[in-house]
């Protein structure tokens, strides 16, 4: 059974405190693609901090809030407890797994680290037109900054990085960024304090490197950029009371 169209997905009733986007759902309905955008959008969730740890996921709660059928649902959070986000309890109840700091600091110095490579190995690669592009991104940020367009600033964001990481050869180092970013909570930046400025104010040192040429300063501050958002969002997970008690600072 297919998602609903965008307009009445968009009304289903979020899951924790702040309304978010459940999937968007495809022209065909696809069974494995439908149970990967459906365990990206609980993942985003749980990096959020909209999912804290231990909270129940039920497949017919969670098939009803999506319009789907428990099946998908079943298979995405089968995904996720793959890859620890979730945990099997007895009589085959899902709950979702405390996610400690230092995880989530691991995942930001890894995806910097591969981001910065990415970045070093594009700048003598990316052409003028590129570069003209990535100027035109940054503006549309910076105007997304000033009215408060957050949506916009996200999209932009994601543009401005891709632009960079196809740029160089390096299919290997894609892959395993891909990798990384399933971890980064995209579509909820917008909520984390502080996000929108830093999208604003770190891409022009970037850009003044690449335009200088000067691959190894656009390593650096790339990985100070990304590094960054992992902070950022730390900080948000933490004032919220995600590991009050637990021992994980």
């Amino acid at each position: 059974m297919p998602l609903k169209s965008n307009s009445e997905a968009r009304s289903i009733p979020a899951i924790g405190p702040t309304r978010v986007q459940p999937p968007v759902p495809s022209p065909r309905f696809n069974r494995r693609k439908m149970s990967a955008e459906i365990a990206a959008y609980l993942r985003d969730l749980i990096m959020a901090g909209q999912l804290p740890p231990g909270s129940p996921l039920r497949l017919a709660d969670l098939a009803g809030r999506l319009s789907v059928s428990t099946t998908p649902i079943r298979e995405a959070i089968l995904i996720l407890e793959k890859e620890g986000f979730v945990e099997c309890e007895r009589h085959k109840a899902f709950r979702v797994k405390l996610i400690t700091a230092a995880d989530i600091g691991d995942l930001f110095e890894l995806h910097a680290a591969i981001a910065g490579i990415l970045a070093e190995r594009a700048t003598p690669l990316l052409t003028e037109i590129e570069m003209e592009r990535l100027g035109e991104i940054d503006r549309r940020i910076q105007r997304g900054v000033a009215s408060g367009d957050a949506e916009e600033v996200e999209e932009q964001n994601f543009h401005f990085h891709r632009t960079i990481n196809r740029a160089p050869e390096s299919t290997t180092l894609r892959r395993f960024l891909r990798e990384t970013t399933r971890y980064v909570p995209r579509r909820y930046y917008q909520q984390i304090p502080g996000w929108l400025n830093s999208s604003a104010q770190d891409h022009g040192p970037i850009l003044d490197a690449l335009n200088r040429r000067d691959g190894a300063e656009v390593r650096r501050r790339t990985e100070e950029h990304i590094k960054g958002a992992g902070t950022l969002l730390l900080e948000h997970l933490r004032s919220m009371g995600l590991w009050n008690g637990t021992g994980n600072t």
